[in-house]
């Protein structure tokens, strides 16, 4: 069934047809209705580009997939259970937008894939475009939802800056007293995982530099806007209350 107009309505003046189908211009609605006996299951895919695998996979095995191929990407854990579960929720949604048709719009998605050490789905996303987004673009100003999305999550845990990193640029009074724990962060300086805990009103930062090259200041404007600091790794009891 095809229709401008809704389809329940469609539906609902004629429950004994089998199929309906309206002509015309503007947006188009598609309904499906089947008679389903009791305790059985339909599954329903749709095939945006291309056609459908053979055989469907189970819900888990997709789950899995996903698991498999974000395993060893960047986590952001904070305070915030909002922002942290848009990052699960965003990083999805990049992938599948590097393999878009509009290559601009997959190309925005490769510097937040490399941010979370994706290079691979990265290097998809710029196929073709080459050079039109990379690390080195920041700050970004991307015009899709879900790298728009991206942008204000890293923001608030990340900022590249000339000579080095900004952890925590910004701090909210409600993240105060609570964990902070960002995993593979992959950054023009290397890859880089941090960590606050809190004694009392003064912050700690634990941090892990990997990768890149040496002298890179590291910075937490946020909890101490005076500190800084170029070891690889270290810990640090940061000053209290900015």
């Amino acid at each position: 069934m095809a229709t401008e107009g809704d389809p329940w309505a469609v539906i609902t003046d004629d429950p004994e047809g089998s199929s309906a189908t309206v002509q015309g211009r503007g947006p188009v609605a598609v309904g499906a209705v089947f008679a389903v006996p009791h305790r059985q299951r339909v599954s329903v895919a749709v095939a945006l580009v291309g056609d459908l695998p053979s055989r469907l996979p189970a819900p888990e095995q997709v789950a899995a997939g996903w698991r498999r191929v974000t395993a060893d990407a960047l986590t952001i854990d904070v305070p915030d259970p909002d922002l942290s579960e848009a990052w699960r929720r965003i990083l999805p949604d990049l992938i599948v937008q590097a393999g878009a048709d509009d290559r601009v719009a997959a190309a925005e998605a490769a510097p937040f894939l490399e941010l979370a050490g994706l290079r691979r789905e990265a290097d998809r996303a710029r196929a073709g475009l080459l050079g039109v987004v990379t690390l080195d673009s920041w700050p970004l100003r991307p015009a899709s939802p879900a790298a728009v999305a991206a942008t204000r999550v890293i923001d608030r845990v990340f900022v590249p800056t000339r000579d080095g990193l900004d952890v925590l640029p910004d701090v909210p009074e409600s993240w105060r007293g609570g964990p902070v724990d960002v995993r593979n962060l992959v950054t023009p300086h290397g890859r880089l995982s941090f960590s606050v805990r809190w004694h009392g009103d003064r912050p700690a930062l634990l941090w892990e530099r990997t990768s890149g090259p040496d002298e890179v200041v590291i910075r937490c404007p946020g909890l101490d806007p005076g500190w800084s600091a170029t070891e690889r790794s270290g810990e640090m009891l940061l000053a209290a209350g900015v």
